[in-house]
């Protein structure tokens, strides 16, 4: 893709290849990634997808059906996340196409549960016109506890974040809840008007269920 990437201080940690990486700013072209090197980057490509975003022409992933059964579905996942943010793309079955030269424009977009979908969302607003929300970003700390203080580092503004612990139908019976923090209850959009300056006549809310447009309208906004 062009990017301009340093490899040094290369070593063994634990009998692994470790090195020390410094990244500078650069365009990016897009690319077509298939075959053998697939397995090597299954877990990066949700990141690899946000990078195209921006690339100049299109970027092609193939043979990575893989991705179908991660922690989610995240061809699917990255492709809701490319569509609720007008982004030009086409899934296939064992890949995807970004068309780029597309900007970021923010939103509130759905996790599903995935800690590398949460972080490449994250990453995706620092590159974002407007700010963005996601649902819940507590399963990031299974891969990179330290993630939000490493975005801190390089001045990333992250205001709150929040998620409803409850479910009407949850496995551990100690969170077996209905409550107001829940879609389609405004209550999380509610606490977060609460705590950050949120103005309800330039906001929207962009979701993948009809709970979530549900939630915006109960809160006062449109919802897409």
């Amino acid at each position: 893709m062009g990017g301009r990437i340093e490899i040094f201080n290369k070593r063994d940690v634990a009998n692994e290849p470790v090195a020390d990486i410094k990244v500078v700013h650069s365009e990016l072209n897009g690319i077509q990634i298939d075959g053998d090197i697939i397995p090597k980057l299954i877990d990066e490509i949700p990141i690899i997808i946000i990078a195209s975003v921006v690339a100049k022409g299109p970027t092609i992933i193939k043979d990575a059906s893989e991705l179908r059964v991660k922690e989610t579905d995240r061809l699917f996942a990255m492709a809701e996340f490319l569509k609720n943010s007008n982004i030009k793309h086409n899934l296939f079955d064992d890949g995807i196409e970004i068309l780029g030269d597309s900007d970021f424009s923010g939103g509130n977009f759905n996790s599903f549960n995935d800690h590398r979908i949460a972080m490449s969302m994250l990453i995706f607003g620092l590159a974002s016109e407007n700010p963005i929300t996601i649902d819940d970003p507590k399963m990031i700390k299974t891969s990179f506890p330290n993630f939000l203080e490493t975005l801190q580092k390089i001045n990333a503004k992250i205001d709150e974040f929040f998620y409803s612990p409850w479910h009407p139908e949850g496995i551990n019976k100690d969170y077996e809840r209905v409550a107001h923090l829940r879609k389609p209850s405004p209550g999380m959009l509610e606490l977060a008007q609460s705590k950050c300056p949120i103005n309800k006549t330039s906001s929207f809310l962009i979701g993948d269920q009809i709970t979530d447009i549900k939630a915006a309208e109960n809160f006062g906004i449109k919802g897409y």
